[in-house]
């Protein structure tokens, strides 16, 4: 599970890198046209001078399987757990955890739940994922879950707070 998180890490950051460098290049390229509406920071009272991906939410989005014999009572307490972890993570400290249970489905594949974890930017989930090691709270509250639940694959999203326009 480790490794894939890594691998998923490592390929996000490749992308991360190279959007933002491509968007530049698009916009520098391109005949001037009407300004698009700008994502809203996370936190008003942010500073407006950082940088803009510093000030949208992120959402890491794991897709999980139910182990047989596991009630949805104990994954509720196993991700008490890792937040319990995770907030003890350096950029992790108001991170927040959300179990996604299904209620209407067309179609989830065999995912059984999805669990979120949300940071308010990504200088802090960089902080938290660069903390992220084999002996840190975390990884030790993953081998105390470790055979109770499989979460194969994640998604890290940018969140955009849409506000009405004035």
């Amino acid at each position: 599970m480790k490794t894939v998180v890594r691998f998923l890490f490592l390929f996000v950051v490749m992308i991360a890198v190279a959007v933002p460098a491509y968007s530049a290049a698009q916009a520098k390229s391109a005949a001037p046209a009407k300004a698009a509406p700008q994502a809203q920071p996370a936190d008003p009272a942010e500073d407006a001078a950082s940088d803009s991906y510093d000030n949208m939410e992120v959402l890491h989005v794991f897709s999980c399987e139910m182990v047989p014999g596991v009630t949805e009572e104990q994954i509720d307490k196993m991700a008490q757990l890792k937040l319990k972890a995770l907030r003890l993570m350096p950029g992790a400290e108001k991170a927040q955890v959300h179990v996604l249970w299904p209620t209407a489905v067309t179609s989830l594949g065999s995912t059984d739940f999805q669990i979120m974890w949300t940071f308010p930017s990504y200088s802090d989930w960089g902080k938290f994922w660069d903390a992220y090691s084999d002996a840190s709270p975390l990884a030790k509250a993953d081998d105390i879950t470790e055979g109770k639940v499989e979460c194969p694959n994640s998604v890290i999203w940018e969140s955009h707070r849409i506000v009405p326009a004035k």
